[in-house]
């Protein structure tokens, strides 16, 4: 490497976190193609089957939903107003 360009950003105003528990793994995947088809594009958007959601779990004990077939942790950030829009549109799909 023999340059690096960098571009500072300013903290977000607002972080926002969701999760989403689903009982089979075709829900949980078609709800990550509604956002992305609504035109939400999150900061985060994690998809955990059950396996990996027990695998952690024994790992780390944080209280995750080891009964839940599939889970979305879900996080958006900037300004107030364009958030809480996302994280309504979010919830209803």
């Amino acid at each position: 490497i023999t340059e690096a360009i960098l571009k500072l950003i300013p903290k977000p105003a607002v972080q926002r976190v969701m999760l989403a528990t689903f009982a089979n793994l075709t829900e949980a995947a078609r709800t990550v193609s509604d956002i992305i088809a609504s035109r939400i594009i999150p900061a985060t958007l994690e998809f955990m089957d059950q396996g990996t959601l027990r695998v952690v779990e024994d790992f780390k004990r944080i209280g995750l939903p080891t009964d839940a077939a599939a889970m979305l942790l879900i996080g958006q950030d900037g300004d107030p107003e364009t958030v809480d829009r996302d994280v309504e549109q979010i919830a209803a799909i």
